[in-house]
């Protein structure tokens, strides 16, 4: 959980499209072992998308999860 915090403060406070994508690669994998953890974060990062920023397709991967969050 630490490491995925980390990573979505990292990508959220640096601010760029290329960070914020690559952060939600790590979220659908932490999705695999703990899905509540990866929710919060995939929570974070919706609310900080970056203006330009295109959803990734490994948010269709996390659609469960997304729902989890209430994003859906």
């Amino acid at each position: 959980m630490c490491v995925l915090s980390a990573v979505t403060a990292y990508a959220v406070n640096e601010g760029s499209t290329e960070s914020w994508e690559r952060c939600w690669q790590v979220v659908a994998k932490a999705n695999a072992a703990a899905p509540e953890v990866a929710a919060l974060a995939a929570k974070t990062l919706a609310r900080r998308r970056p203006k330009g920023a295109l959803l990734p397709s490994t948010v269709l991967e996390l659609a469960p999860v997304l729902r989890a969050a209430g994003l859906l």
